[in-house]
């Protein structure tokens, strides 16, 4: 199944996976959410990790808010392209989705080879607890 919302809210992602769970509880859930979106509700962990809900979220992590960049590029048509984009890197400090997950009770991992993340997804389901998976991709 592929649950979303429609329109073009984000933060929504994480959340929505403890109800896809609970509504679905022999069923694996993995929640794909942006990490920016993902900045919106980490609160979810916790929520998984004290309700003991088998959720995955796999963090795709750009170091950005893509797609307020993608939408303001679209705003402002070619004249903008130069124009910086104010408050929409995640640096400085970057953002640690394994230290933030392991504080509230949630298994975590980075992974940067693209060639671990099938035996990452496998590991972390096969454990029937709540996990996380910082997916480190490009930011272009």
């Amino acid at each position: 199944h592929w649950f979303r919302t429609r329109g073009g809210a984000i933060g929504e992602g994480m959340p929505m996976a403890l109800g896809v769970q609970i509504a679905h509880p022999e069923d694996h859930v993995v929640s794909v959410v942006g990490d920016g979106s993902a900045m919106y509700t980490p609160t979810a962990l916790w929520a998984a990790a004290h309700a003991q809900l088998p959720v995955l979220w796999a963090i795709l992590n750009n170091r950005s808010y893509r797609i307020l960049k993608q939408n303001t590029k679209q705003e402002r048509g070619t004249g903008g392209e130069d124009r910086a984009f104010l408050g929409t890197d995640l640096i400085d400090p970057e953002l640690d989705f394994v230290a933030l997950a392991k504080g509230m009770g949630v298994s975590a991992q980075r992974v940067e080879d693209p060639h671990a993340l099938g035996r990452a997804v496998t590991t972390a389901l096969a454990t029937g607890r709540p996990a996380l998976i910082d997916v480190a991709i490009a930011g272009s």
